[in-house]
């Protein structure tokens, strides 16, 4: 009987310390400088763009996006090669 309780209190301990640090990740990020690019017609495929700033002396790592007011989000990452520059989805940042 007292394994169960314990049990129930390493539970309850373990998912508060893992919602604590989900307050803590959002108080430690900025957003600025977003805007939604219109799409073209005929096209319901845009873009939003946003500076994401980590505020805090910790690595913090954005791993899901999600929206209102679209079914698929992706993250992708930004880099110049041979003069052109590239976009690709990558899983986190």
């Amino acid at each position: 009987m007292r394994n169960i309780h314990y049990r129930k209190v390493a539970i309850f301990c373990t998912l508060l310390f893992a919602m604590m640090s989900n307050v803590y990740a959002a108080k430690t990020i900025t957003v600025s400088d977003g805007y939604v690019k219109a799409s073209i017609p005929g096209s319901d495929v845009t873009a939003s763009y946003m500076t994401l700033r980590n505020t805090s002396n910790k690595a913090i790592t954005l791993q899901k996006v999600s929206s209102t007011v679209s079914d698929r989000i992706e993250i992708h990452e930004h880099s110049m090669a041979d003069g052109m520059m590239r976009m690709r989805e990558v899983g986190e940042i």
